[in-house]
């Protein structure tokens, strides 16, 4: 008995530790360096999810969305976590990666001024106020529809440019600048935290201006060579962020634990406003992650008005909700 039960046990040690050894040993390029965006990834990590999908998952850190999207171009990565407009960019100058889910639908980018002061109700409440910016960045970018947007021409605000973003977001604390574009998710905490006052905010899709942001994307090859390690992959992911939101406070500590440097309030800030921006009116209800062929028309066109953008592909070429559930 005592003999049976021994072969017994060994064979299903045998079964898990040949489980553990042959986890697809996986990579997740991200977008930048670590913050409360990224906390779902990490509480996904914490959790097992992606261990329970045979995938040994290793975070790896960029320079932005466009160093990563090479990667991924390039094969050094099978998966990465960049702005879907970047992402546009680089397919329309021939790269072949597509997009596998977008996690930031309704961009975060928005215009910050202090509430004191100028308090923003509706997109022409920016006319006559001065806003710092960095020249070329896809916030200075944008401004040209977000000016649109409200009905205004560009003689109707001041333009003040800064040689970087911290410099930009100075200029806006010495009182220099009315305000600044940024990102809901980050910026008007650290102007809170460093003023000790309130800002206000609008967010771009408010002055109709939205293209979709972060998300995960593969080389295109991969999508017929291994299409199971991508479902897997997905699903540990989707499961990872639709968990995360139901426990945020869970979900900052885990990534806070994975990374010590990172300020807890500042990730939980962060985070729960990303939990903001999941979806838009077009995928509100569908799959975590479920992109809209209407959204992605919007961020085409927007690209291509606005952002510099030739060679415009298909609309189907950048996308695909297959691995999806």
């Amino acid at each position: 008995m005592k003999k049976r039960f021994a072969v017994g046990f060994l064979a299903v040690l045998f079964l898990f530790q040949g489980a553990a050894w042959g986890a697809d040993k996986v990579t997740l390029r991200l977008n930048w360096n670590v913050y409360g965006e990224h906390a779902a990834f990490f509480y996904g990590l914490e959790k097992g999810f992606y261990k329970e999908e045979g995938i040994d998952l290793t975070i790896g850190t960029s320079q932005g969305s466009g160093q990563t999207v090479k990667l991924i171009g390039t094969k050094n990565d099978p998966f990465g976590y960049a702005d879907a407009a970047t992402v546009a960019k680089h397919i329309s100058e021939g790269m072949e990666v597509k997009m596998l889910a977008v996690m930031l639908q309704t961009n975060p980018q928005c215009v910050i001024t202090w509430a004191d002061k100028h308090p923003l109700k509706k997109p022409q409440d920016i006319k006559g106020l001065s806003f710092s910016f960095v020249a070329g960045d896809s916030l200075h970018q944008l401004w040209p529809a977000i000016l649109a947007g409200a009905g205004l021409k560009e003689a109707d605000v001041k333009t003040v440019f800064a040689p970087s973003g911290p410099t930009k977001i100075q200029l806006m604390l010495q009182g220099k600048v009315d305000g600044t574009p940024g990102y809901m998710t980050m910026q008007p905490y650290l102007l809170e935290r460093e003023s000790g006052r309130k800002t206000s905010t609008l967010m771009f899709s408010e002055f109709g201006v939205n293209t979709m942001s972060q998300g995960i994307l593969v080389h295109a090859e991969m999508l017929q060579k291994n299409p199971d390690l991508i479902r897997r992959f997905m699903r540990a992911t989707q499961k990872s962020w639709s968990e995360a939101a139901k426990n945020l406070e869970a979900a900052v500590a885990a990534h806070v634990k994975a990374n010590p440097k990172e300020d807890v309030p500042f990730t939980r800030y962060t985070f729960s406003k990303t939990l903001d921006v999941l979806t838009t009116p077009n995928s509100k209800g569908k799959p975590l992650g479920w992109m809209a062929k209407e959204d992605w028309e919007q961020t085409l066109t927007v690209l291509e008005k606005y952002g510099g953008m030739k060679g415009r592909k298909a609309t189907e070429v950048h996308y695909t909700n297959e691995f999806l559930q």
